[in-house]
C-alpha cells in the first residue's frame, strides 16, 4: 500500500541532511553551537530519560489492563479444543494427531509443557484469536518465543488447564506482549522529552541573551561548523525515524506511506528504520 511512493523517505531524509548541513555552513559554529547543545541535550535526557521511565510507566498505567485483555480473551477462546484440531491438520500422522481437548488438558501439564507440536499449535491459536487484539507488532513470533521460553510456556499452559487465566494471562502479558508496549512507551516519551527540553533550553537561550560574543574562533568557524551540522543531522533524523514508527504503529500498518511494506522498498531510510 502507497509502495510507488518509497521514495518520499529518501528524498526527504536527503533533503533534511543537505538543508541542515547547508544551514550549518551558512550559520558558522558560532552561531550553530548553542542551537546543537539544545539538540543534544535534548536527544540524550530524551534517549536515557525514556529508557529509565518506560517499565514504570507501563507498570502503573497499561500493564493491569493488558493481563484484563488477556484473560477476557482466553476466557472467550477454546485454547484446547482449536489445539486438537490444529494438530489434526497440520500433523495429522503425528502421535498427538488423536487427542482431543481433554486428553491434552489432562496429558500436556505433565509432560514439561508438551512438546515442540503443542507448542506450535498453542502458538497458532493465540497468534489467530488473540494476538493482534494486544498488540500488531509484537517482539517475535510466538512459537519462537514458547520455544526460547520453555519454562514461560509450560506455566502458561499449565495455568490454562487448570482454567487459573489470570495466571496465564500474567505469563503471556508480562514476557510476550510488555516489550512491544515498552518500546511504543519509550518512543512516545523520547518524543516528549526532546521537545520538552527544547522548549526549556530556547526559553534559558533567549533569557541569556547574546553569548556569541565571548567566542572567538572566526578562523576556523566555518570548518568547525561541520562536524556540528553532522551531530545535528544524526539527532534529527533519529528524531523522526522515531516518530515514523511510532505513527506506523499507532496506524496499525495500514496508513499510505506509513507502513512497513513501503518503508521497505527505500534504500537508504529503511536502513535507519531497522537499526533505531
Amino acid at each position: 500500500m502507497g509502495t510507488q511512493f518509497w521514495w518520499f523517505y529518501d528524498v526527504l531524509i536527503v533533503t533534511i541532511a543537505a538543508g541542515l548541513l547547508y544551514n550549518a555552513l551558512v550559520k558558522g559554529f558560532n552561531k550553530l553551537v548553542f542551537q546543537l547543545v539544545g539538540f543534544v541535550l535534548a536527544f540524550v535526557i530524551g534517549f536515557f530519560g525514556s529508557g529509565y521511565l518506560a517499565a514504570p510507566t507501563y507498570r502503573q498505567m497499561f500493564q493491569e489492563n493488558v493481563i484484563s485483555n488477556v484473560q477476557t480473551e482466553l476466557e472467550t477462546m477454546d485454547l484446547f479444543e482449536t489445539m486438537a484440531s490444529v494438530i489434526r491438520q497440520k500433523h495429522p500422522d503425528s502421535e498427538y494427531a488423536q487427542a482431543d481437548k481433554q486428553t491434552l488438558i489432562e496429558e500436556i501439564p505433565h509432560n514439561n509443557g508438551g512438546s515442540a507440536v503443542h507448542v506450535e499449535a498453542a502458538a497458532a491459536v493465540i497468534d489467530s484469536q488473540l494476538s493482534n487484539k494486544i498488540s500488531p507488532y509484537p517482539q517475535q513470533p510466538l512459537q519462537d518465543y514458547f520455544t526460547e521460553h520453555a519454562e514461560i510456556f509450560g506455566q502458561f499452559i499449565s495455568s490454562a488447564a487448570g482454567e487459573d487465566y489470570h495466571s496465564a494471562a500474567i505469563c503471556l502479558a508480562d514476557g510476550y506482549f510488555s516489550p512491544y508496549y515498552q518500546n511504543i512507551i519509550r518512543m512516545v516519551l523520547f518524543l516528549l522529552l526532546e521537545v520538552v527540553v527544547l522548549i526549556i533550553v530556547g526559553i534559558i537561550s533567549g533569557m541569556a541573551g547574546d553569548l556569541e560574543q565571548f567566542m572567538h574562533i572566526r578562523r576556523f568557524d566555518r570548518a568547525l561548523a561541520v562536524p556540528v551540522g553532522l551531530i545535528e543531522i544524526a539527532c534529527v533524523l533519529i528524531s523522526f525515524v522515531v516518530a515514523v514508527k511510532l505513527i506506523v504503529a499507532a496506524t496499525d500498518n495500514m496508513m499510505l506511506l506509513f507502513n512497513e511494506e513501503t518503508i521497505s522498498e527505500t534504500k537508504i531510510f529503511q536502513l535507519l528504520y531497522q537499526y533505531l
